[in-house]
């Protein structure tokens, strides 16, 4: 799925894949303004609806004035922290398929470019911010994983890593784009390690609870892993991590990790459902979410 797509009439919805209209787009909905861009012979200008929370698409041409409705298919602060107040209304299998399946979020390639561009990565040191939103993000993980903990937004951190975040741009650049989220569950002591270096995981901590799939750092696509290996206060306290995909899933070792299956709670083993990955640069570590389920 898409993060963008367009009313296609009838209840269908189309993916929208054009890099420069997908980074357009993306600036229309974080700042919510109106921008334009240019598809084929057409020009066409999008307005953000606030109540609908969507961008009203106009193409400009006098020949064709056609309007369609946008919607995105990412979850903002506010719809995450509504959606974790409620249990997931699909069933357990469907979530499984979301977090563990087919499902890989793939950068355009623009928005990459733009980043790596305009962000000025040496002006800027290592810092911890509070993030509620990390803590929403980390419910609504939560709540379709079927663990539903919740997350203090003020003891939650948001990791702000230059050095990081430019080597993990970089390997998108070059190659692959695909990437999904992954939680990182250990100690107290490893989680304030991760805060504190440059890069966030390093190989010199790997291996600390775990080497079965290698000597690498191990996530869970959904945090019923997670859970048996945390050993901080909460029981789902953990590292939300970004991680670098080359392809599929599937239960295979990769240069730059290895997939595994591992349901230490639930009967579902049709799946893949975490990762032991060996090169930490393929790792962009987002923050610590800290749970108030003791």
């Amino acid at each position: 799925m898409a993060a963008y797509q367009f009313d296609a009439g009838n209840g269908a919805w189309t993916d929208i894949t054009d890099d420069a209209v997908v980074e357009q787009l993306r600036l229309g909905f974080m700042h919510k303004k109106s921008v334009k861009y240019s598809l084929g012979q057409w020009t066409y200008e999008c307005t953000y609806d606030a109540a609908l929370g969507q961008m009203r698409q106009k193409n400009l041409s006098a020949e064709y004035p056609t309007t369609r409705m946008i919607r995105t298919t990412l979850p903002t602060s506010s719809s995450a922290q509504s959606s974790t107040k409620a249990q997931p209304t699909a069933d357990l299998s469907q979530c499984f398929e979301l977090l563990c399946g087919r499902t890989f979020w793939e950068l355009p390639k623009l928005t990459i470019t733009h980043l790596m561009k305009n962000h000025a990565f040496h002006c800027q040191g290592i810092r911890s911010v509070a993030s509620p939103e990390l803590a929403a993000l980390a419910e609504l993980f939560s709540s379709l994983g079927g663990c539903n903990y919740k997350y203090c937004p003020r003891r939650s951190a948001l990791f702000c890593k230059p050095a990081a975040l430019q080597l993990w741009l970089a390997i998108l650049h070059a190659g692959t784009r695909r990437v999904r989220i992954g939680v990182h569950g250990s100690s107290s002591k490893a989680y304030k390690a991760i805060e504190k270096d440059p890069l966030g995981f390093s190989l010199k901590f790997a291996g600390t609870n775990a080497e079965v799939y290698g000597r690498g750092h191990y996530f869970g696509f959904t945090d019923e892993i997670t859970t048996k290996y945390n050993q901080a206060p909460g029981k789902g306290t953990c590292i939300i991590a970004l991680l670098i995909f080359d392809e599929q899933p599937s239960k295979a070792k990769n240069g730059n990790y290895t997939t595994f299956k591992l349901y230490p709670h639930s009967s579902n083993h049709s799946v893949v459902n975490g990762a032991s990955f060996h090169d930490p640069q393929h790792v962009l570590p987002l923050g610590l979410a800290v749970s108030t389920d003791a």
